[in-house]
């Protein structure tokens, strides 16, 4: 539904003219005040801010808004999880709606990251309440590590495309949205292969995108010859983005770095691998194009 304030994700509405607002939120960011627009647009509704861990919005989104009172936050880890299975019950005999249900219910588990094995998952729960110290500098230097890994893997792409002719520059920082690498030629004045994180470290994509201004607030202005080539490129269904006139979502589990196969991909050199395979076929598709 569309207030004045934005694009309400769900908008419930019963016979009663009760209403629940939800911004649903998987894989994206804040928006400047939207949170607080949905507020101050739709004050006769409950609002909640859905997510998949329960997080909250950020400052810039709520604007002073304050959780339990203006709005709530809840998660599919457990808020739609424990709906779902009180659902699948009342379907208990319906096998077409359950069996559905139970696929939703595992693609919630998949994405947070609910799916170790059962018996996996107690030895390692009876594991970590008998070695606390060594439990707490594993996940403390998660991070490092997986910082470290992130580090090597662009050095090693700047290598390797360095012996194709192909600049490569990385920025990759999983505290903020839209980072990523990006590959050039001294030549390509307009465009660039990108490959770059939508949310952190979710949402993965590839594809040809438009060098920025100075100050990189919007894309450069291209000549129409070109922006009618870059048109009629194959599967351009996904041209929704003034940034990218081509793109499309790496397949998993390459677009997903919340995730341990992310880096096992990275280590066996199956997403160097995966990367360089997407650059050949992108630098195919444009030959002969002045980019």
């Amino acid at each position: 539904m569309i207030l004045r304030g934005g694009r309400i994700d769900i908008y419930i509405k019963d016979k009663s003219n009760n209403f629940i607002t939800i911004e649903n939120k998987i894989y994206a960011g804040d928006q400047d005040g939207q949170l607080a627009r949905y507020h101050r647009h739709a004050t006769h509704s409950d609002l909640f801010y859905l997510t998949l861990e329960g997080g909250m919005p950020s400052d810039k989104s709520r604007k002073g808004l304050k959780e339990d009172e203006d709005f709530k936050c809840i998660s599919y880890k457990e808020n739609v999880i424990n709906w779902l299975e009180a659902c699948r019950k009342e379907v208990a005999i319906i096998p077409i709606v359950r069996e559905a249900i139970s696929h939703y219910i595992n693609l919630i588990k998949y994405l947070t990251n609910q799916t170790t094995n059962h018996n996996m998952e107690q030895e390692l729960t009876a594991l970590t309440k008998t070695n606390f110290k060594a439990a707490f500098a594993i996940a403390g230097n998660l991070n490092h590590a997986i910082k470290e890994m992130v580090s090597d893997f662009g050095e090693e792409m700047i290598a390797v495309l360095r012996d194709k002719g192909i600049v490569c520059d990385y920025n990759i920082d999983f505290g903020k949205n839209y980072t990523g690498i990006y590959l050039g030629k001294e030549e390509w004045k307009y465009v660039r292969i990108g490959f770059q994180f939508w949310a952190k470290n979710h949402n993965l994509i590839f594809g040809l995108t438009i060098n920025g201004t100075d100050n990189w607030s919007r894309p450069i202005e291209i000549p129409i010859e070109l922006q009618e080539k870059l048109k009629k490129l194959p599967n351009t269904e996904k041209r929704n983005n003034g940034w990218w006139p081509w793109y499309n979502f790496m397949e998993q589990p390459y677009s997903d770095w919340s995730k341990a196969e992310a880096y096992e991909a990275i280590s066996d050199g199956r997403m160097r691998k995966i990367f360089l395979e997407k650059i050949d076929m992108l630098l195919e598709m444009t030959k002969g194009i002045e980019l």
